[in-house]
C-alpha cells in the first residue's frame, strides 16, 4: 500500500507540473484566448511623439532619450500591452498611463514597468482597463535611449514556451513534498544511520548543486582563449598569475610605468592622480615589479591544472563555480556532523532546511553570482575553510584507523589551503581547538594514537606553511610578507592600523548596516551608507550587515542550550562567535566596509545560529522553536535568493536583464 501510495504521489506530482508549466507560467498566452479579448495590432504611424522620440525608415520609432509617446481612441478591453522591439541588452524601464472607462478625462497611471529589449517575453506588460482602455500612453526614460520600436500589440501575450528547466524545478518541488507527505518526514527525527535520511541529504545536496550550474551562466564565457587575447589588464589577477607561471616568472607580465616607480610614495593615490598610464589597479608593487597579493591557491588547485589539461585558461566564473560546488557539499556535510558530533536531536525536515539557510545565508550564491577575482579569493578560503571543519569534525569523531589519521591529514591539509586563500581566514582554527583538546584527553584511545593524530595533523601544516614563507620570500623577500602594504588601491594600506574608536561603527557596518527597499525586483539593495564620524579616510562600499540574515539571531539564543556536560560544543560555538567579532573589527580597520569583507564572517554567524537553533526546536519548547526557526530560515533563504540577482558587481543584470521582468512578473 505504501509502496502504490508514493508512485500515485509522484504521478500527481508530475501532473500538477505539467499543468503548472502550461497553464500557469503560460497564462499570458491563453488568457486572451479563454477570454475572448479582441487582439490589436496599433498603428504607430498614428502616434503622437513627444520629445526625443521619432520615426525612422520604415514607420520606425527611435527613442532618442526620455520622451513620450500617445495613442488615442483605442476603444479596447486591456490585459495587455506588447512592444516589439530592438535595443541593447540592458534593464530598461517605461511608465504606462491608460484613460478608461474608470477615468475616461485623465490619464491614470498602471505601472512602472522593466524590461530588455533584447528579451521578448520581457515587454509584455500587463495593463488591467476598466471597462474599455481609451487612450494608450508609453513613457519612456533615458534608460530606453537607442531602442527602436517596430510594433505595439494590445492583448496579446507572451509566446507558448514549455521550459524544461522550469518544469524539472517546479516538478523536483512537487516530488519532494510528495516524499515528505508519503514518509511524514515532518515526525521524523534525523537519524545519521538511516540511509533514506541520507540519501534525503544527497538529494537536497544536488538540487542545490543544480542551482550553481544554473548561477554560473550569469558570469559570461567559462573559459579565456590562451595565449590571452585584448586588453591584458582587464583580466583579473589570478588569471594573470597564472599566465606568469606558464611562462615561468613570479612576478605578473606587466609594464611598470617608470612614471609609477619614481613617485615619491607610489602607494599615496592623490601622487598617482598625476599620472597618466596605467596604474596597475589592486596588484602589490614592490621593487620595480607588479606581483598579484591574492592567495596562491586557487591558482595551484585549479587555474594552472585547468590549463594543463586543456590548454585554456579557466575564467574566474568556472573557478568560483567549482568552489561554490565544493563549498556547497562541505558545508551541508559539516551541519551534519556537527549534529552528529554533539548529539543534537533535530526534525529531519529542519535540518534540510537548515542546510539550505546555510547555503543562501551564507553568501555562497550571492558570491558565485558576483563572480571576479576578488570573490574568487573569498569563495575559496570559505570552500577550503569549511572543508577543514568538516574533516576535523569527523575525524575527532572517527573512532577507527588509519581511517581517523586520514581525516586529520586532510583537515591540516585544508587548512593550509585556507591561508593560501583567504589568511584572515585561519583564525577560526581556534574555534576548532576545544575538538582536538578532547581528542588528546580521551582515555579510551591510546596516547601513542592521539599524538600520531596530532602529529599527522601538523605535518601538512609544517610542510604547507614552509611553501606559503617561501613564496612570500620570492615576492616579498620576507617570509611573513604577504604583499598587502604594497597595494596600489583606493588608499595607502600601510596606515590602515587597529583603532579602538572604530568599534561602533563596526558594529554598525558589519552586524546593523540594513539593505534598501527598491521598487523592481529582487527588491532588496545593498546600500554603501557614510556615518561621517570615522577621523580618517574608511574605504566605504556596498553591504548588508550580519543581522539582516536572520538566522543569525540565532546565536542569541545560546543561553537556551548551556549544559556542563556540553563544554566542548559551548567553547567551539562561543570562540567562532567571538573570532567572527575580531574579524569584523580587523576588516573594519584594516581594509574597510564591503560584502566582501562581511562574507568573512557572516557565513560562521549563520552556521552557528542555525545550530543552535536546530538544537532549542529540539528541546522543552519544541513547537515554539520550530515555528521561530522556520521563520528565521525561511526569511533568510529569500534574502539570500534575492541577492543572487542584484548585488556589488551586478553581473546577472549586465548579461541577463530580461531575467530581472520574467522573475517579476512570472505568471504576469
Amino acid at each position: 500500500m505504501k509502496r502504490s501510495r508514493i508512485w500515485i504521489l509522484c504521478g500527481i506530482a508530475l501532473l500538477l507540473s505539467v499543468v503548472i508549466e502550461l497553464f500557469l507560467f503560460n497564462s499570458s498566452y491563453f488568457t486572451p484566448i479563454l477570454s475572448n479579448l479582441k487582439v490589436i495590432d496599433i498603428d504607430i504611424s498614428e502616434a503622437e511623439c513627444g520629445q526625443s522620440i521619432y520615426y525612422t525608415e520604415n514607420n520606425v520609432l527611435y527613442v532618442s532619450e526620455n520622451g513620450t509617446v500617445t495613442f488615442y481612441n483605442l476603444d479596447v478591453s486591456t490585459r495587455y500591452v506588447r512592444i516589439y522591439a530592438t535595443g541593447d541588452k540592458k534593464l530598461a524601464s517605461l511608465d504606462i498611463y491608460t484613460t478608461d472607462d474608470n477615468s475616461s478625462q485623465l490619464f491614470v497611471k498602471t505601472g512602472k514597468y522593466y524590461f530588455s529589449p533584447d528579451t521578448p517575453d520581457s515587454m509584455v506588460f500587463g495593463v488591467y482597463s476598466q471597462g474599455a482602455i481609451h487612450d494608450l500612453q508609453l513613457r519612456f526614460d533615458s534608460s530606453c535611449t537607442g531602442m527602436r520600436i517596430n510594433r505595439i500589440v494590445i492583448n496579446q501575450g507572451r509566446n507558448f514556451n514549455f521550459n524544461i528547466i522550469r518544469f524539472i524545478i517546479t516538478l523536483l518541488i512537487l516530488l519532494a513534498v510528495a516524499v515528505i507527505i508519503n514518509f511524514r518526514l515532518w515526525k521524523k527525527d534525523f537519524d545519521y544511520q538511516n540511509k533514506k535520511h541520507n540519501t534525503a541529504i544527497s538529494a537536497l545536496v544536488l538540487f542545490l548543486l543544480m542551482i550553481s550550474a544554473l548561477v554560473s551562466q550569469v558570469g559570461g564565457p567559462l573559459v579565456h582563449e590562451y595565449p590571452l587575447k585584448g586588453d591584458y589588464e582587464t583580466y583579473g589577477n589570478y588569471i594573470q598569475q597564472t599566465d606568469a607561471f606558464i611562462k615561468g616568472q613570479i612576478e605578473l607580465d606587466l609594464a611598470v610605468p617608470t612614471a609609477l616607480t619614481q613617485l615619491d610614495d607610489p602607494y599615496d593615490r592623490s601622487q598617482r592622480w598625476g599620472i597618466s598610464m596605467s596604474w596597475l589597479w589592486d596588484k602589490a608593487l614592490y621593487d620595480g615589479h607588479a606581483y598579484s597579493y591574492f592567495g596562491i591557491a586557487p591558482v595551484v588547485l585549479i587555474y594552472y591544472p585547468f590549463y594543463a589539461l586543456t590548454g585554456y585558461m579557466a575564467s574566474d566564473i568556472l573557478v568560483c563555480t567549482i568552489l561554490v560546488m565544493a563549498a556547497i557539499i562541505f558545508l551541508c556535510l559539516l551541519l551534519r556532523e556537527i549534529i552528529i558530533r554533539f548529539n543534537i536531536r533535530v526534525n529531519l525536515l529542519l535540518l534540510l532546511l537548515g542546510m539550505t539557510t546555510a547555503v543562501f545565508g551564507g553568501m555562497i550564491f550571492l558570491l558565485q553570482s558576483s563572480a571576479n577575482f576578488y570573490t574568487v579569493a573569498v569563495i575559496s578560503g570559505l570552500s577550503f575553510l569549511f572543508g577543514f571543519m568538516y574533516f576535523a569534525f569527523r575525524a575527532c569523531r572517527c573512532k577507527t584507523y588509519p581511517a581517523r589519521y586520514i581525516l586529520f591529514a586532510l583537515s591540516g591539509l585544508y587548512f593550509v589551503f585556507t591561508i593560501a586563500s583567504r589568511p584572515n581566514m585561519a583564525l577560526y582554527i581556534l574555534g576548532i581547538l576545544p575538538l582536538f583538546v578532547a581528542v588528546l584527553m580521551e582515555k579510551e584511545t591510546k596516547l601513542s594514537q592521539r599524538l600520531m593524530a596530532a602529529a599527522i595533523f601538523t605535518l601538512p601544516l609544517v610542510f604547507g606553511g614552509a611553501a606559503i614563507m617561501w613564496y612570500n620570500s620570492v615576492r616579498f623577500s620576507s617570509p611573513f610578507d604577504f604583499g598587502n602594504n604594497y597595494q596600489l588601491t583606493v588608499s595607502n594600506v600601510k596606515y590602515n592600523t587597529i583603532k579602538l574608536y572604530l568599534i561602533p561603527q563596526t558594529i554598525f557596518h558589519y552586524f546593523l548596516h540594513a539593505p534598501k527597499i527598491i521598487e523592481r525586483f529582487p527588491y532588496l539593495y545593498m546600500p554603501a551608507r557614510n556615518l561621517e564620524n570615522y577621523r580618517t579616510y574608511v574605504y566605504l562600499g556596498q553591504n548588508m550587515g550580519a543581522f539582516w540574515y536572520p538566522a543569525t539571531l540565532g546565536i542569541f539564543a545560546i543561553p537556551g542550550i548551556l549544559k556542563k556536560k556540553d563544554k566542548v560544543k559551548i567553547f567551539v560555538y562561543t570562540i567562532l562567535i567571538a573570532i567572527a567579532l575580531l574579524l569584523s573589527f580587523l576588516d573594519m580597520c584594516l581594509a574597510g566596509v564591503h560584502v566582501r569583507y562581511t562574507a568573512d564572517i557572516i557565513p560562521i554567524l549563520v552556521l552557528v545560529g542555525i545550530c543552535i537553533l536546530l538544537e532549542l526546536s529540539g528541546k522543552k519548547h519544541r513547537v515554539f522553536g520550530t515555528i521561530v526557526t522556520i521563520i528565521l530560515c525561511v526569511m533568510t533563504i529569500t534574502i539570500g535568493f534575492a541577492f543572487i540577482f542584484d548585488n556589488e558587481v551586478h553581473n546577472m543584470l549586465h548579461n541577463i536583464p530580461g531575467i530581472f521582468s520574467i522573475f517579476a512578473k512570472p505568471f504576469i
